[in-house]
């Protein structure tokens, strides 16, 4: 009778020692594939916002050179004069002028129009350079290999003059009238965009626009090697698509600019996705979208191997009360 009592005590204790370290080891679990999956999502976040900062630095490197060519074209007095002379006067004048500077010895290097298109040599990422006359309300589009477009753009027939005259940023989408007249159907594009002064009144006479290929930022993160999951936009405060590392939304609207200008760190695009958003002082914002679906496919290995593991773990806890009550017994 006595030995059947202690039997029973050690059977009962040796139960709940297991039950407390299975369930200590189910914890233990959890615990662990909370925080491993939690690192990988923080990882996956920071690789991400990485890649961000480098398409914005990209971009911002574009302003800045832009900026810097404006200022050398300023600083030269010579051709700072061929421009105003190129957006003030009628083209036939213009080329006039061009022939007698010729004549009297200076070179092709002071006319504009040829050093706009030696930057299509220096620039493979630049698709056009327009140019934007506000006096005579004239429009010239320059491609590589040197052809020029040259159209009258009269507010009477043409909203283009409009356009113009809005206050646009420094980065912008190519605007879908300017496109059409140049007979620009590509839409993976962005413009950056700056004023033409006179440099003797400081009046604003016209604006150039440089259309680059949105896809050469793509290139960019590919050939330095940055893998990120989920995809990355730029967009415009209207929702214009600057850049989409998916190719998805060019040529459209993003449809999601709700949720972006929510500031919610985790939200429902066309699934459940962390969302991070970054306005940027040239007027676009940059945006990263990471899906939980795609995180749950890299956690998946992760949540298997400790599921393996667990459950040789519970096995052998199974198996070690069993071997001792059958001895004792």
């Amino acid at each position: 009778m006595d030995r059947m009592l202690k039997h029973s005590m050690f059977l009962k204790m040796m139960i709940f020692i297991s039950g407390i370290a299975l369930l200590t080891l189910v914890t233990l679990a959890y615990v662990i594939f909370a925080a491993l999956s939690q690192s990988m999502v923080n990882e996956e976040l920071e690789r991400q916002e990485q890649a961000m900062d480098m398409v914005n630095r990209y971009m911002e490197d574009k302003v800045e050179w832009m900026q810097s060519f404006i200022q050398d074209v300023y600083r030269d007095q010579v051709l700072s004069q061929n421009l105003t002379d190129y957006l003030q006067r009628p083209y036939e004048e213009y080329l006039a002028i061009n022939l007698d500077q010729l004549l009297v010895g200076r070179g092709l290097k002071d006319q504009i129009t040829v050093v706009l298109a030696g930057l299509f040599e220096r620039h493979p990422d630049l698709e056009r350079i327009v140019v934007y006359s506000s006096d005579r309300q004239y429009l010239y589009a320059l491609a590589p290999g040197g052809s020029q477009k040259m159209l009258s753009v009269n507010a009477a027939r043409s909203f283009i003059p409009d356009v113009m005259m809005l206050d646009t940023p420094s980065v912008t989408a190519p605007n879908i009238w300017v496109k059409k007249a140049v007979g620009l159907q590509e839409t993976a594009l962005y413009a950056v965009r700056a004023a033409i002064n006179n440099p003797l009144t400081m009046q604003q006479i016209g604006q150039i626009f440089f259309y680059f290929d949105s896809r050469a930022i793509l290139e960019e993160l590919e050939t330095r090697r940055n893998s990120f999951k989920g995809y990355i936009t730029v967009l415009t405060p209207d929702g214009s698509v600057l850049f989409d590392s998916s190719g998805t939304y060019y040529g459209y609207r993003y449809p999601y600019m709700q949720q972006v200008q929510s500031l919610e760190r985790e939200a429902y695009l066309n699934e459940a996705s962390y969302l991070t958003a970054r306005t940027q002082a040239n007027g676009y914002t940059v945006v990263g979208v990471l899906p939980k679906q795609e995180l749950a496919e890299l956690i998946r290995p992760l949540r298997r191997n400790i599921a393996l593991i667990c459950l040789v773990c519970m096995a052998v806890m199974i198996m070690i009360p069993a071997l001792l009550l059958s001895n004792y017994a």
